[in-house]
């Protein structure tokens, strides 16, 4: 809003307004920050709890090619061969992280789990065929 300044106190009180708008918007800014903030923190503590997996992939290079080569080969050619293109890039991502959780977990042989994993996966699918 513009308003005509013609004397040096209209100029003090443009100034005082013009300082107490700043605040205003500044404060806006802030709570909109906070805001999104918030709302992503859900978001946040997902990506936080991939990139743990993918860490704990990094300690154990075997465990990671074995996955990287199952997702890779088996899901993605052949058990989402005529699926959609984003199952294609979003199944074999949580195939990733789902195993390497399991993988990564202390306590017992990685060959125990990967059976016992195998077992209950072959239980669900013949209970879904």
């Amino acid at each position: 809003m513009k308003t005509s300044i013609k004397t040096y106190d209209d100029l003090e009180g443009e100034k005082l307004r013009l300082q107490s708008d700043l605040r205003y918007q500044r404060n806006l800014i802030q709570d909109d920050f906070e805001m999104i903030r918030v709302e992503l923190k859900p978001i946040r503590s997902i990506l936080n709890r991939f990139g743990n997996i993918n860490n704990s992939l990094q300690q154990h290079p075997i465990l990671r090619v074995g996955v990287d080569l199952i997702g890779g080969i088996i899901l993605k050619k052949i058990l989402l061969g005529r699926a959609g293109l984003v199952l294609k890039i979003v199944a074999p991502l949580l195939a990733k992280n789902f195993s390497a959780l399991v993988l990564s977990k202390e306590g017992g042989n990685a060959v125990q789990k990967i059976a016992q994993t195998s077992v209950r996966l072959a239980g669900r699918l013949k209970k879904l065929f």
